[in-house]
């Protein structure tokens, strides 16, 4: 199910540990988070893979990297050491994964027959 940007900043907040699950986060942290995730999507955008609107529902296929770039731009308000740790190992998957799901795979105009 693809998620809005709430959803997206409530599951960046749990992957940092600012909020056990289901419970609401502090206004200046859930301020920054969707601070966060307006510069990913503008990083992605730029790329050409934002492929929703800003206000949209994120894809599915690409949530958890999509979320785990809107943590990493907030891992400076207080994360523990474990959290950041997690946090920056999943980041060096989540835009070749993005690119992957979001790219249409090349299909060769050469190769076509016409019958």
């Amino acid at each position: 199910m693809a998620l809005t940007k709430a959803q997206i900043r409530d599951r960046a907040g749990e992957a940092l540990g600012f909020n056990p699950i289901r419970q609401s986060l502090e206004s200046n942290v859930a301020t920054r988070i969707e601070q966060s995730y307006d510069e990913v999507y503008a990083m992605l955008k730029e790329e050409g893979l934002a492929t929703w609107a800003s206000t949209g529902s994120v894809p599915n296929e690409i949530v958890p990297y999509v979320v785990n770039l809107v943590a990493d731009g907030c891992i400076s308000l207080g994360a523990s050491a474990e959290k950041i740790q997690v946090i920056k190992s999943e980041k060096q998957l989540a835009m070749p994964m993005i690119r992957r799901y979001v790219t249409p795979a090349y299909q060769s105009q050469e190769d076509q027959k016409d019958y």
